[in-house]
């Protein structure tokens, strides 16, 4: 029961559009701002067969996503794509003060890498 459970919340590789807009979802409900989602193609070493964390029955999709917001909205995102039904974790987390023509005063840059549990490939 509980691997059904598991299996309907898996994001699909193949499914990189779907997945995107997942995260792309996000802009409207939290006002932050989303300037890039980027599913990478490798897996995350320690994941695959004979890492330290390695999965069996599934397979962690990694994405390199940008956010622009306040602290206070870049904590908002993350603390909704943990609570989400997807299962997924912030591998790391990188802020700097944006920059640049139009930058808002006060607005950060967030870099994330974020892993999601997927299919087994």
């Amino acid at each position: 029961a509980q691997v059904v459970l598991i299996n309907e919340r898996l994001f699909s590789r193949s499914e990189r559009s779907i997945n995107t807009d997942f995260f792309y979802s996000f802009e409207d409900r939290l006002d932050i701002q989303i300037s890039d989602v980027n599913q990478l193609t490798s897996e995350d070493p320690a994941l695959m067969k004979g890492g330290a964390k390695e999965l069996t029955l599934y397979s962690g999709i990694i994405y390199d996503i940008t956010v622009g917001g306040t602290f206070q909205e870049i904590l908002g995102f993350l603390y909704e794509i943990q609570r989400v039904d997807s299962l997924m974790r912030v591998a790391d987390f990188q802020v700097d003060i944006a920059s640049g023509t139009g930058a808002t005063p006060g607005a950060l840059l967030a870099k994330l890498r974020v892993v999601v549990l997927g299919g087994n490939k």
